[in-house]
């Protein structure tokens, strides 16, 4: 997709375009009451008349970013040369969609651990996403059906063990007020606005967490933030919609996949001002003429948001409020339609965001839940969270969630890049080791000191780090970015 509008424009022209455009549609609306409208469906708008206002509601083209358009004006070689571009820019993005963003890279553990005699067979779902489904996310549907498990007794008894082992680590409830949003760390998406909840979640996958929180410094430093109203203190989006795509890929290069992420980045903000601009006409519509709006998640809307939802438009304040009036299976439908967006990322923003109890998966997440025995051994993500989130008790989703990634992080057992035999290994002492099966371990050929016991490894040593860390790219199906260490807050995994 070409992104055309990359105008900086000043508070004062964003502010001043969209109440035309609103009164404008009080104006249509009451000409269509009154039988005046000639024209009929196909009346027209009366146009903002800036440029700057023009560009911000798509309706002229921005000069600016004339070095990212096509234009068919050189002749038939240049413009097929355009076209080659255009197809590149889309093959690489089409990439990014078969990239299994769910299964970390490190671990390789998926096709890895057998099936021993007697089990169930590992899984009945193919690769290919269910029909209906979005992204692979099947709502109130667990692709293992025959699958028993895990027990409410169960996943309780996993959190007690967890929770005394790790005891004041994590907090058992969300906090009552989310803390405010950060410039130096992107975070899980535990933020005031959704929108900045989805995007510093985005931005965290398919990387590590100290390069995401450089991307989010460089948007701060190129953008600026939003010093009023919804977002306040955090990355001003409107700015980052309405800037060249090289501006954007250079702010966030160090996130890892720079062109893809700020392409999806654009696209993201595009859709959702279009979406906020179709949203406002409706319920100017029911507020004027009580015709019914045809939105998602407006019959549940309470009319307060929905006034709250006019205003921000007034002010070109870029929204996904709408989100949080919706139940938690229609919000993640909604974000995994967003190019770029998966199931993890839409998961994390649900919990952590939108403050509903949700059994986000991650790397560490998946690794337990297969060991535990809570679904088939070769399980994707996407499969375990669509199984599990339908057996964890909602009153431990939160906290569960956080206690697993912490283990996974600390106990020497139960890294990804875990070694039986070595002295952290012999010392450690987990508290869910009666409880896991991780499978038969390998082999790994090292230099063994004379009285030091034979040593095997869980997970294949190549896809180890060079010196040993878990902080590493990974990625999601779906084109889900998500990583696996962003589920912690941005003040830390107990906040």
């Amino acid at each position: 997709m070409m992104h055309k509008y990359n105008t900086r424009s000043t508070t004062k022209a964003k502010h001043e375009s969209t109440p035309k455009v609103v009164a404008s549609v009080k104006n249509q609306k009451k000409r269509r009451q009154n039988g005046d409208d000639k024209d009929g469906a196909q009346a027209q708008l009366d146009l903002p008349t800036t440029k700057k206002a023009r560009v911000f509601h798509g309706l002229e083209p921005n000069s600016a970013d004339s070095q990212n358009q096509v234009v068919d004006t050189v002749g038939p070689k240049a413009s097929h040369a355009a076209t080659v571009v255009q197809k590149t820019e889309i093959d690489a993005a089409k990439s990014l969609d078969k990239i299994d963003l769910l299964h970390p890279t490190q671990d390789g553990e998926a096709s890895s651990q057998p099936v021993k005699q007697g089990d169930e067979p590992p899984a009945t779902a193919t690769k290919k996403q269910k029909k209906g489904s979005h992204k692979g996310f099947t709502p109130d549907e667990s692709p293992f059906p025959e699958w028993e498990g895990p027990a409410n007794s169960a996943c309780q008894e996993v959190f007690r063990l967890l929770d005394k082992h790790h005891e004041g680590e994590v907090k058992h409830k969300q906090p009552e007020r989310i803390p405010a949003p950060s410039l130096d760390v992107a975070g899980c998406g535990e933020v005031e606005s959704v929108l900045d909840a989805l995007l510093r979640t985005y931005l965290s996958g398919a990387t590590t967490m100290k390069n995401a929180n450089q991307a989010i410094q460089g948007l701060y430093q190129k953008f600026g933030k939003v010093t009023e109203g919804l977002g306040k203190g955090s990355i001003d989006w409107n700015e980052v919609r309405l800037a060249s795509h090289a501006d954007l890929m250079g702010a966030i290069q160090s996130a890892g996949l720079g062109k893809i992420k700020s392409g999806h980045i654009k696209e993201i903000l595009d859709l959702v001002q279009q979406e906020n601009l179709t949203r406002v006409e409706e319920l100017l519509g029911e507020r004027l003429n009580g015709i019914k709006p045809d939105i998602p998640g407006a019959a549940t809307e309470p009319p307060a948001e929905k006034d709250k939802e006019i205003k921000r438009i007034e002010h070109s304040v870029l929204s996904l409020e709408h989100l949080r009036s919706m139940t938690k299976n229609e919000a993640i439908t909604e974000m995994v339609k967003f190019k770029g967006i998966g199931v993890k990322t839409a998961a994390c923003v649900t919990l952590f965001c939108l403050r509903m109890p949700c059994f986000a998966v991650d790397t560490h997440v998946h690794r337990f839940c297969k060991w535990l025995g809570w679904v088939p051994p070769k399980a994707t993500e996407i499969q375990t969270f669509n199984h599990c989130e339908l057996h964890v008790p909602e009153d431990i989703k939160y906290a569960l969630h956080q206690l697993f990634i912490i283990h996974g992080q600390e106990c020497h057992r139960c890294k990804a890049n875990t070694l039986s035999g070595t002295k952290e290994w012999n010392e450690c002492v987990c508290p869910l080791e009666h409880l896991l099966e991780r499978g038969k371990p390998q082999s790994v050929k090292v230099k063994v000191e004379a009285g030091m016991a034979p040593i095997t490894t869980f997970f294949p040593l190549k896809d180890r780090t060079a010196s040993g860390s878990e902080e590493q790219p990974q990625t999601e199906a779906g084109d889900d970015q998500a990583s696996s260490d962003a589920t912690s807050s941005t003040q830390g995994p107990s906040d």
